[in-house]
This record gives C-alpha cells, structure tokens and sequence, in this order.
C-alpha cells in the first residue's frame, strides 16, 4: 500500500498506451471485465480501496446519450443521457469527461483524474 504522498505522485503519472487503448472500446462494452482487468494491470502495486471508484467518458453512441460510466464495484458500463444523474458519485467528472481533450475521467475519493488520449493525466482535487 502506498501512502499519500506516493500515491498522489503515482496517479499523476502518464497512463500506459494499453492502458488508454482499452478505454477506446468501452462504448461497445457489455461488460467491464477487460478493462477492469486493464485497471488493474496499470496500477499492480495500488490496493482495491486506492483504485479509481470510477470512469466517465465521452459517448459516441449519439442523442440522447452523453457520457457512459464504468463503477468498479457493478462491473457494468452505464450509458447515461443528458441530464440524468450519474451513479455512485461520479456526476463531479461529467464535465470534464464531455471535454474533447479527456479520453476518460477516473474518479477517486479525492478527486478526479482526466485523461488524454497520450495518456497524459490532469488532476482536479476535491
């Protein structure tokens, strides 16, 4: 288990190209095995409890939907319309997940972390 400091130095690191290649194919997900898997593989030395809760990202599948959501603990891809609430905490990356610079928003107890499409990581801290 890392401590805060590490762990706050670790989840500003760039994201792994296989990492953020997973995310590309989350909109055609039933499930969220395979990038959960992927989750995991990026952060080995990172404990369940300070893995991300969350993903936000962008929907492709057009109106109404705007964003879909991965919650960790359902295993389940959520696509959610415009205006309705999203799951389990996760409404704080709505905006930045609909930015066109993001790929993706993790989204931890702490805040949130946007993700580019060359990995490289934005921190917004609650």
């Amino acid at each position: 288990m890392l401590g805060s400091a590490e762990l706050a130095a670790r989840l500003r690191e760039r994201r792994s190209a296989a990492y953020v290649a997973g995310f590309a194919k989350l909109d055609l997900a039933k499930s969220a095995g395979d990038v959960l898997d992927a989750i995991r593989a990026e952060f080995p030395e990172l404990t369940p409890e300070q893995l991300p809760h969350g993903i936000v990202a962008r929907c492709s599948l057009g109106h109404p939907f705007e964003v879909h959501t991965l919650e960790l603990e359902s295993d389940a891809v959520t696509h959610v319309r415009r205006g309705e609430p999203l799951p389990g905490g996760l409404e704080r990356a709505r905006a930045l997940a609909a930015h066109p610079g993001y790929l993706f928003v993790e989204v931890y107890p702490d805040g949130v972390r946007a993700v580019g499409v060359d990995g490289t990581v934005s921190v917004a801290e609650l």
